[in-house]
């Protein structure tokens, strides 16, 4: 679909946020930790699941960020890790590197696998694990641990069990993800709309449709673009109410989605947005119908020579010659 505004360069930017979160870095991360008025070293490297380190006076917290950045290990708890620690080695198991920085300090640290080939999540604690803390490292699949702490009155606690639960994915997470739709908190409410999309299946796309009626328009925006990552029945039906929307932002993504799932029935519902008031949305859906193409899309874009809008009337006429050609 041809980008002519600017309200489609920030769908286009927002799709990049969705997969970059799906990223690693690839290569070490040297960084500088001015604690305490001096810059101290340090440098991380995590490559075939081995962990080389230098460090010089760096506060723990720094470290296991550092490390997490690399590979993909979620860090959550209660403690604040102040302690500063000088140490070096190459070429560690994660697991192994783990134990060698955190030995005075409690944590568990949790496998993403039965098998314990690889690990999601390390759980620290302030004074030894807590009551309801998982006993294994197997904890990783334990979704109703993970599920609990979103229940937590702790803002970022709820974010770092919504992140542990979206690296974990299959069907188990799509409930506890859902509860979190209805978290007091916006930013966390668009961050599980991320993980269902990242999930798919059916009970996702299901679990975005109560989304889809949230009060705050970014939330059903997000919900929207992220139902057009799913597809299938279930989206295209939401969406179609999504293009009714009072709120431009959210018709905008219903457009959207309805371009990225395709086929005759998206095509049916984009009819809906060449009635849209706003000439611009109407002309995002024509781009739309361009795209997608077809017989039907042929029809609904003949309708559109008649638009009070030139744009739209020209853009329909130059949509209908390339469909044809």
């Amino acid at each position: 679909m041809k980008l002519r505004n600017s309200n489609a360069l920030f769908h286009l930017s927002r799709r990049a946020s969705l997969i970059a979160g799906l990223l690693l870095l690839a290569g070490g991360v040297a960084a500088k930790d001015a604690a305490d008025g001096s810059e101290q070293d340090l440098y991380v490297e995590v490559k075939d699941g081995l962990v080389t380190l230098s460090v010089r006076d760096v506060s723990l917290d720094h470290v296991l960020e550092a490390i997490a950045s690399q590979s993909d290990l979620v860090v959550i708890g209660d403690a604040t890790l102040v302690q500063r620690i000088t140490i070096d080695f190459e070429r560690l198991a994660l697991a192994d590197a783990i134990h060698r920085i955190m030995r005075e300090q409690s944590y568990l640290l949790y496998a993403a696998d039965a098998n314990e080939e690889s690990y999601s999540t390390i759980w620290v604690f302030s004074d030894g694990p807590a009551a309801d803390a998982p006993t294994s490292s197997e904890a990783a699949s334990d979704v109703e641990f993970l599920h609990s702490k979103l229940l937590s009155d702790d803002p970022k606690t709820r974010h770092d069990a919504l992140k542990a639960l979206r690296k974990l994915k299959g069907d188990d997470v799509v409930a506890p993800i859902s509860l979190a739709l209805t978290d007091g908190e916006r930013d966390i409410r668009v961050k599980a709309v991320y993980a269902l999309a990242d999930i798919g299946g059916s009970d996702a796309a299901a679990a975005l449709a109560a989304a889809s009626a949230d009060e705050n328009a970014y939330v059903r925006a997000e919900s929207a673009y992220a139902l057009g990552m799913i597809g299938g029945d279930t989206a295209i039906r939401v969406l179609e109410h999504a293009l009714r929307d009072p709120e431009i932002d959210v018709r905008q993504s219903a457009v959207e989605a309805l371009t990225d799932i395709g086929g005759g029935q998206a095509v049916r519902a984009l009819g809906i947005a060449l009635k849209d008031t706003d000439a611009g949305l109407r002309l995002e859906a024509v781009e739309a119908l361009e795209e997608i193409g077809g017989k039907t899309a042929m029809r609904l874009l003949s309708g559109a020579l008649e638009d009070p809008d030139d744009t739209v009337r020209h853009a329909a006429n130059a949509a209908l010659a390339e469909l044809m050609n």
